[in-house]
């Protein structure tokens, strides 16, 4: 049954349309924040709010507007109107009975306009001011969720080449214990070995083939995993490449204070993590748009100009023009102070979510700091571990084959070697992910 799942499994991952690519972990983060879905998102999200923010810083500038009306009427007072605009009264228009009852006439009037509004008050530079700071937080969201992505392609990509690295060293197990298995059947038909001892041998090997086919379950699980923060199209595999060792420099990981306020990553975190920008752009939008609230109802000025060409035939009309100033002022409005509730709790929002924001970042370096310093000292033990395994397993095989040691001790110790190195493995691999953690935190490290 285990033989079959594994046949399965490995039959699975060779069936992709294309050959796997092999990816460094470097590649693969290029490869995320260019394919990824979730970034591809966050740009076309900062692309529209940039539209928006271009909008409002536009909005004192001029609107101008152009039209063209044609006409035919017999209507008294319109016809006179007609002939007023374009120009064209004569004396027998005053005739009782040209008054009273006109013939139907024709008026094309065109007209150009120009509008803009004059902010007396500062309170639409203030709309267009905080405008421009929700667009840079989006902004910075998105750097956000690059360094978001970052972590979360560290982890997957260094989970995938775990599992294949442990793979390799369950296969190694598997055929050792097919091996030993072969020699004990030979030894058992010579009448030289137990035939128990030979059962047990083939146990081992049975539950290393079931270490062997969870490996396959977890090298597809990782992988999947991987192509998909990768974008991946369908039939598109990654294999990620080998771990590699992480040289720490010690001055970026040795715990200065016990303060999280004196950890000496703290200020420059606090100065350039995108998250922490994006909530105090945040804030200043709130800021903002609360002030332009408060000044709501004050007057609304718009300066405007007009020209005119009104004829009834093409070849004769007059032209006019008109400039003139709308004050407006809102003397009730019903929704003015529903709105500036909202615009107070916006900005009180903006206010925590900022101090929260700056909080978790003096609590997580130091929080990271300490989990890479522990991931270090269990790799540094686990290589050491693994080594000392490894010469037991040596030398309790040359004392069994000198008949000083029995097949339990042999077994025993195989099965810690094993255990060793993939404790090894897994410590090399929290290391990689702690170290990318500390990063995460502190926005970069050199």
């Amino acid at each position: 049954m285990v033989d079959a799942l594994v046949l399965l499994i490995a039959a699975t991952l060779a069936a992709a349309d294309t050959p796997p690519r092999v990816i460094t972990l470097d590649e693969a983060i290029t490869r995320a924040e260019v394919a990824n879905t979730s970034v591809l998102s966050a740009i076309e999200r900062a692309r529209e709010v940039h539209a928006v923010a271009d909008g409002a810083g536009r909005s004192l500038l001029p609107r101008v507007t152009a039209s063209s009306r044609w006409s035919m009427t017999d209507a008294p007072a319109l016809v006179f109107m007609s002939r007023l605009a374009s120009s064209s009264v004569n004396a027998e228009d005053f005739i009782p009975s040209a008054l009273n009852d006109p013939s139907p006439r024709a008026h094309l009037t065109t007209r150009v306009g120009i509008e803009a509004s004059i902010d007396a008050f500062g309170q639409v530079g203030r709309l267009r001011d905080a405008a421009n700071a929700t667009a840079a937080g989006t902004d910075f969201d998105a750097d956000d969720l690059r360094a978001r992505l970052r972590y979360e392609v560290t982890v997957a990509w260094t989970a995938a080449a775990v599992a294949r690295e442990a793979l390799d060293v369950f296969n190694a197990a598997v055929g050792a214990a097919v091996s030993r298995e072969g020699e004990a059947e030979a030894r058992s038909a010579e009448g030289v070995m137990l035939r128990s001892d030979l059962l047990r041998m083939r146990a081992r090997r049975r539950e290393r083939d079931a270490d062997r086919a969870r490996g396959l379950a977890t090298v597809a699980q990782a992988d999947a995993r991987l192509a998909e923060l990768l974008g991946a199209s369908t039939g598109e595999r990654f294999v990620a490449s080998g771990l590699t060792e992480l040289l720490t420099p010690p001055g970026v990981i040795s715990a200065s204070s016990s303060e999280a306020a004196d950890d000496p990553l703290v200020g420059p975190a606090l100065a350039r993590l995108p998250s922490v920008q994006a909530a105090r752009r945040r804030l200043e939008a709130a800021r903002l748009s609360e002030a332009a609230e408060r000044r709501s109802g004050l007057p609304e000025i718009v300066a405007g100009a007009d020209l005119s060409d009104d004829r009834s035939a093409f070849a004769s009309g007059r032209r006019s023009w008109s400039v003139g100033a709308l004050a407006r002022v809102s003397l009730f409005d019903p929704t003015r102070e529903p709105r500036r509730a909202e615009a107070r709790a916006r900005l009180r929002t903006a206010q925590i979510q900022l101090e929260a924001t700056e909080r978790g970042v003096r609590l997580a370096i130091p929080a990271a700091r300490q989990q890479l310093l522990a991931s270090l000292a269990a790799y540094d033990a686990a290589r050491g571990g693994t080594e000392d395994s490894r010469e037991a397993l040596r030398v309790v095989q040359e004392r069994r084959n000198a008949g000083l040691a029995t097949l339990t001790d042999e077994l025993e110790t195989e099965a810690t070697a094993l255990r060793a190195a993939l404790l090894e493995l897994g410590t090399r691999a929290d290391t990689r992910v702690a170290w990318e953690a500390l990063s995460r935190a502190a926005g970069g490290l050199q």
